[in-house]
């Protein structure tokens, strides 16, 4: 079943880690107690980075010794961190040429959109990253979001669509009693966690 037997315990566990601390985390954060809502940001946002290594070593068929088995841990787990948005078969390709060709394969060059932006433009992206705003990933993700809608076929324009009201529906805030400075705190919590926890940056793609 795994590719490597003698790994097949701790990739259990980061596996059981990645979905069941990621409910617990939210479970915790919907809680009352501000102690719990710290603990459940903490613990979310590790699981998430847990499911974006994962999906990486599944990409190189380093989970299971099947690519199958491997391409539908990634797929599951890509509706934990939103890589879903776009296909998993897409973003295998893409990481795999980046391996090949030894470079990223994008169509979108930011730094260069970033320099010819008015000042003030390139100002704001700065302040908000150094205010741990990941303002460079939501553009680069809304861009994947629009994608389909300018070079896709109508298939890829619903899938975009019914993704998004998926995630629209059950990725919602809880409707529970959690004041929005309180939301606030847990948002900004959140990304701190996210951002340090890989020296500043989640991989979008993997």
């Amino acid at each position: 079943m795994f590719r490597y037997p003698d790994g097949a315990a701790l990739n259990l566990l980061a596996i059981a880690y990645a979905f069941f601390g990621w409910g617990a985390g939210v479970w915790l954060m919907t809680r009352p107690e501000w102690a719990l809502n710290e603990l459940g940001v903490v613990l979310t946002a590790n699981a998430l980075v847990y499911s974006a290594y994962l999906i990486h070593e599944c990409a190189h068929n380093t989970i299971f010794a099947s690519t199958k088995a491997n391409d539908r841990l990634a797929a599951a787990l890509s509706w934990l961190n939103g890589a879903c948005i776009a296909t998993y078969a897409g973003l295998k390709e893409k990481h795999l040429r980046h391996h090949a060709d030894r470079l990223d394969v994008v169509t979108f060059d930011y730094p260069s959109v970033l320099n010819a932006a008015p000042p003030w433009a390139k100002r704001l992206v700065l302040a908000l990253e150094w205010a741990y705003v990941p303002a460079v990933d939501i553009l680069l993700r809304g861009l994947v979001i629009a994608t389909p809608f300018q070079y896709g076929t109508m298939r890829d324009r619903v899938r975009t669509v019914a993704i998004l009201f998926i995630r629209a529906v059950f990725f919602r805030r809880p409707r529970l009693d959690l004041d929005q400075r309180r939301s606030a705190l847990c948002c900004s919590l959140f990304a701190l966690c996210q951002r340090d926890a890989l020296h500043g940056r989640v991989p979008a793609h993997v």
